[in-house]
């Protein structure tokens, strides 16, 4: 008889190559919109019937005005900043995703209450005042805005993206009223 032996490491290190490429971010290297879809899909339905999940949208406040004001290539290192804070942020067995353009997403499994996801978005808003971005002689904060859905067994990506989405923006408006009751008082 024989044994043939083949080498297949490169063979798999392409598969883990396409893979990457698939569901990663290619600018930040988080997750991808697809690979978040698919793993919120997955994961909601292993929770019991007590524990909960959050999905929190984060939209980057003023971005179009570092992109016009410093040009492209900043506006991309300020998206990697953003992509690397978020990616520090640990909770379980969260994940973090760039949505697209300056919109990312946070997936929590298994939370205590709403009240844990408030105090996760007040640590993020504690990171990225403490990690400016910082290029050449430009420093940046990076400000957001967010809305965030608590979701069970039932729910799923779209149920979650939705309602996050509509607390994001009911979100925003109050942030941009705000704004401009404090601009007209000047």
């Amino acid at each position: 008889f024989f044994i043939i032996f083949r080498d297949i490491t490169a063979e798999y290190r392409k598969e883990q190559q396409v893979y990457e490429l698939a569901t990663r971010d290619m600018l930040t290297g988080l997750y991808n919109r697809y690979y978040c879809e698919k793993h919120i899909n997955t994961q909601v339905q292993q929770l019991k019937d007590s524990q909960l999940a959050a999905f929190v949208l984060i939209d980057i406040d003023d971005f179009k005005q570092v992109n016009d004001r410093y040009g492209h290539i900043i506006g991309d290192a300020y998206l990697e900043h953003v992509g690397a804070v978020l990616s520090t942020l640990n909770y379980g067995q969260n994940i973090a995703t760039r949505m697209g353009g300056d919109e990312f997403a946070l997936y929590f499994h298994n939370i205590e209450s709403e009240d844990t996801v408030c105090a996760l978005i007040e640590r993020l808003r504690y990171l990225f005042s403490v990690n400016s971005f910082r290029k050449n002689e430009l420093s940046l904060t990076v400000q957001f805005s967010v809305g965030f859905a608590i979701g069970n067994q039932q729910s799923n990506f779209v149920a979650l993206y939705k309602a996050a989405d509509e607390k994001l923006y009911e979100n925003k408006s109050v942030k941009l009223k705000k704004d401009t009751v404090y601009r007209e008082g000047i």
